[in-house]
């Protein structure tokens, strides 16, 4: 299960824990993925050690490390 905020296109947020995002679209929106995108701006979730953000116009996804814990080049000192 993953916990996704969903941003508005009026600027309201919803926190929503399902297992995916096809999951969401089904229970929030009917299973219509055109309304999903009229509606939603954005979708964001986190795992261990990322947080993702969805644009849904674009599709674009942006991924960023959420703790400093984490080495992003891959290497051990």
């Amino acid at each position: 299960m993953k916990e996704y905020l969903i941003i508005y296109t009026n600027g309201k947020t919803e926190n929503v824990i399902v297992p995916d995002k096809q999951t969401l679209i089904n229970a929030k929106f009917k299973g219509d993925k055109d309304v999903f995108m009229k509606k939603v701006k954005m979708l964001q979730w986190n795992t261990l050690s990322m947080k993702f953000v969805e644009h849904v116009k674009s599709g674009r996804v942006d991924a960023v490390i959420s703790t400093a814990d984490a080495n992003p080049f891959g290497w051990r000192v």
